[in-house]
């Protein structure tokens, strides 16, 4: 068992053979081998700077066998441990910057008109996603999808003296489940109308952004 999770772990790195010849299983391989190549393979779509944990693996290679690497990823990220990170209340100012990431679905458009006409919001908008982040006060930010791609953003910034908003059609369980860094709010696209009709949606969230 040892060995088996050195090699995830060496794989994960980059120090093994490429995903895609990794992937041409022969026929005569034994279940526990197909198994730990998936599992192989869905830790490379973690974060390459978490720390991964080795108990995870070992739980995994105990779990019945996965439909496919998908599967394998899906159980490893809702079980990973998550990144703790403290949260410094913003500074009470006139403008907040913010930065949006992968907000443009139509079903998204509501959030980002409240965002862009708000006086007391100024949009970060540098040359790579994690330049505009590490500068913005508020992270609006989609879950990436079903692999929660998000979380490779979230790994590459520091999230002290930032609020983070996710924006996704997902519950806020599985949100809180899979997403591996802090989330201090999450958001319905659907819902953002009703909010609006029912209270000042942008004061709101500065209010908790500034509040210990």
């Amino acid at each position: 068992m040892q060995e088996f999770i050195q090699r995830i772990i060496r794989y994960w790195k980059g120090t093994e053979l490429n995903l895609k010849e990794e992937r041409n299983v022969s026929s005569r391989e034994t279940c526990p081998e197909k198994k730990e190549e998936m599992i192989r393979s869905a830790a490379t779509f973690l974060p390459e700077n978490y720390p991964i944990d080795e108990s995870l693996l070992v739980e995994a290679m105990n779990e019945p066998m996965f439909a496919s690497v998908a599967s394998a990823h899906e159980y490893l990220l809702s079980r990973a441990k998550k990144i703790k990170s403290i949260r410094r209340p913003l500074p009470i100012k006139e403008k907040y910057s913010y930065f949006l990431w992968q907000t443009f679905c139509d079903d998204k458009k509501e959030l980002i008109e409240v965002f862009s006409k708000d006086k007391r919001l100024t949009e970060i908008t540098e040359e790579t996603m994690e330049l505009s982040a590490a500068k913005a006060d508020i992270l609006i930010l989609s879950s990436g999808g079903d692999h929660f791609d998000v979380n490779d953003l979230l790994s590459k910034i520091d999230l002290t003296d930032k609020y983070v908003i996710i924006c996704s059609i997902f519950s806020e369980s599985k949100i809180r489940e899979h997403v591996l860094y802090r989330v201090d709010k999450t958001i319905n696209p659907y819902k953002i109308k009703r909010e609006l009709a029912h209270f000042d949606f942008i004061e709101e969230i500065i209010k908790e952004a500034s509040k210990a």
